[in-house]
């Protein structure tokens, strides 16, 4: 293989790479898992389209009829997520908050197979500390804010065996973490940085989604 082939190559595996960072639990691929019925699957389906809609209240009461059928389902994770999306998109942050952790104790496999080839892993427990950070960045609750950002970086990692990916990852996070200590120490010197409750994080900051995990569709 010539050198200039190689770089093309390198180059073309980095920024496929490089686009995984950047994205929140996909879609399912519409195959029935554990304890689910093609009709379940179908009220699901039913359920993302109404969020993609725009009707998000009417989409977190499917969602929640959902959940409470069984937890043992393997669509319950998505489910979950979609439910403190929902809830975020309307400034609900206290419902979302509450929807996310539930995460943390269930049984969802952070590393179910993503929805999509730019998505590895699902990484439910890192995204849930990530959403639950800008939930509370949004409230002005900074030192919680920052307390779920250390917990991803800490605890709940984000898993990928994409290397580049994963250090994409820790950098968005990195950055993240320090713009919050910023807003911290800002916030004890009374010195006020950015809008009234500090800086919106990014969307790369946070894997946040516009649609719904769990579709069939592709993004």
């Amino acid at each position: 293989m010539t050198t200039v082939l190689r770089s093309i190559v390198a180059a073309l595996a980095v920024s496929i790479c490089a686009a995984c960072a950047d994205v929140a639990p996909g879609p399912a691929d519409g195959t029935p898992g554990v304890g689910e019925t093609q009709e379940y699957l179908d009220r699901l389906e039913a359920a993302n389209q109404r969020f993609s809609k725009g009707e998000v209240r009417e989409a977190i009461r499917d969602w929640e009829a959902l959940r409470a059928e069984d937890s043992r389902l393997s669509t319950w994770g998505k489910v979950t997520f979609n439910i403190g999306i929902a809830h975020k998109r309307l400034g609900g942050y206290d419902e979302a908050i509450r929807a996310f952790e539930t995460i943390f104790p269930s049984k969802v496999d952070d590393r179910e197979p993503g929805g999509n080839l730019m998505e590895e892993f699902r990484n439910y427990r890192y995204r849930a500390c990530l959403e639950i950070s800008s939930c509370y960045e949004a409230k002005g609750d900074i030192a919680r804010a920052l307390e779920y950002a250390n917990l991803a970086r800490e605890k709940y990692k984000y898993q990928a065996h994409c290397g580049t990916c994963a250090k994409e990852a820790e950098s968005a996070l990195s950055d993240r973490i320090e713009r919050l200590e910023k807003q911290s120490e800002s916030k004890t010197s009374g010195q006020p940085q950015g809008g009234a409750n500090g800086s919106q994080p990014s969307r790369s900051e946070t894997n946040t989604t516009s649609s719904a995990a769990g579709s069939r569709r592709s993004p």
